[in-house]
């Protein structure tokens, strides 16, 4: 029973939401509008809830939104003078990007600026987050889990492959 309520408010909860997202999105009619930050709250909930739902989430869904979040907000500009909380819901972001994408052999969906600022700015320059902090992993450990990931990632299409060239 818990299990279906926790399903019926999941679906619930991502109707109005992507709703109210859609409302916003028409209303604002600004390419560039910080005001849309406010809704990474609610995809960190969300993206929360279907890994307690399900461990095979639809997690590039939230990832996907999360990053157009960011880029209507002004991208990684907005990210460099942004809060640390954007910074560390970023990371959050990243960390599970990444994370998926390794388990399952696919590219980040975020670009990989934003996981080369989130390695530059964890836990230095008065950033007050850092990768071990929010996942359990040291900045270090997952700079090399990012590129383990792209490596995985340049497998997978090689192996398809009749010929590859490399540089």
């Amino acid at each position: 029973l818990i299990a279906k309520e926790a399903e019926d408010y999941r679906k619930s909860a991502t109707e109005l939401y992507s709703s109210a997202l859609n409302s916003h999105r028409q209303d604002s009619g600004s390419s560039s509008n910080p005001s849309n930050l406010a809704y990474l709250d609610t995809e960190i909930i969300l993206c929360t809830l279907n890994a307690l739902v399900s461990a095979a989430g639809p997690w590039t869904i939230h990832i996907t939104r999360a990053k157009q979040i960011v880029e209507a907000a002004g991208g990684i500009e907005v990210l460099r003078r942004g809060p640390q909380r954007l910074q560390a819901q970023l990371a959050m972001f990243g960390w599970w990007d990444c994370t998926v994408a390794l388990l399952h052999r696919s590219a980040c969906v975020l670009p990989s600026a934003y996981f080369d600022f989130l390695l530059l700015n964890a836990g230095d320059n008065g950033s007050g987050w850092d990768t071990f902090s929010l996942s359990g992993v040291p900045r270090e450990l997952f700079g090399h889990l990012v590129t383990l990931t792209q490596l995985a990632v340049e497998k997978e299409q090689t192996c398809r492959m009749r010929w590859a060239s490399f540089d």
